[in-house]
């Protein structure tokens, strides 16, 4: 089986993805990891065999928490950049001149 692993030309290319969208996946995965880590937390009292698994249900608890923690910190990054990134949700018609300046003088470079 062949995979095209090169670029697609401008007119079969897809939608870009938006960076609400890529910041709203970062919130499932804390939320999924999160959950995961309570699931350990518990696994990790109610074994009561001790040695191995005892630890090895603390242990994903930590890691799980660490993803966890790190998925909620990128995902405010990028929700700061995406405040912070002039986003404008209005019609171009409506825009001031200077604006429509700009990006025509973009599309056409």
């Amino acid at each position: 089986m062949k995979i095209n692993l090169s670029r697609a030309p401008a007119s079969e290319r897809g939608l870009p993805r938006s960076p609400e969208a890529t910041t709203i996946a970062k919130l499932i995965g804390f939320v999924v990891t999160g959950m995961l880590c309570i699931f350990a937390a518990v696994m990790t009292t109610v074994v009561e065999s001790g040695g191995f698994w005892q630890y090895f249900w603390l242990g994903l608890c930590i890691v799980l928490f660490v993803s966890a923690f790190s998925f909620i910190v990128w995902a405010t990054k990028d929700g700061l950049r995406i405040d912070h990134a002039g986003i404008r949700f209005e019609a171009p018609e409506t825009l001031p001149e200077s604006v429509n300046e700009t990006r025509e003088g973009k599309n056409h470079s």
